[in-house]
């Protein structure tokens, strides 16, 4: 195994080269945007702050996905529409990834609200294998 492919930056870009223009146009690594444009319908940011494992001949991790709707919706509740349709937008990314380094599927997924942008979003968590 190439240890490289440990390497959070290179793990990053796999996962944003798999769901940027798929998932959402406005995918994001490891942080939420200073700014939001007022056109955006969602965003992506792609967080792998869980430990990423070397066992040598592999590794392993779990790579969160945090999909946001750009704004709730006009009472202030949330978006469900655009978050089905983004986990939806997953499901298929997940599905179609050929890539004989990264082995990649849903290990569970839960909602949260961002008090700070009082925004609700859904975290997927990906099982990630690094071959």
């Amino acid at each position: 195994m190439d240890k490289n492919k440990l390497n959070i930056s290179e793990i990053e870009n796999f996962f944003y080269n798999l769901l940027s223009g798929t998932v959402s146009n406005q995918v994001f690594r490891g942080s939420y945007p200073t700014a939001i444009n007022s056109a955006w319908n969602d965003m992506v940011i792609i967080d792998c702050a869980s430990m990423i494992k070397d066992y040598d001949s592999n590794g392993f991790g779990i790579v969160s996905i945090l999909l946001y709707p750009a704004k709730n919706l006009g009472n202030g509740t949330k978006n469900v529409t655009v978050l089905a349709e983004l986990e939806t937008k997953l499901n298929q990314a997940i599905a179609s990834n050929t890539s004989t380094t990264y082995e990649i599927n849903r290990a569970g997924v839960m909602t949260e609200y961002d008090t700070t942008r009082k925004l609700y979003y859904n975290v997927v968590f990906i099982n990630t294998k690094i071959y």
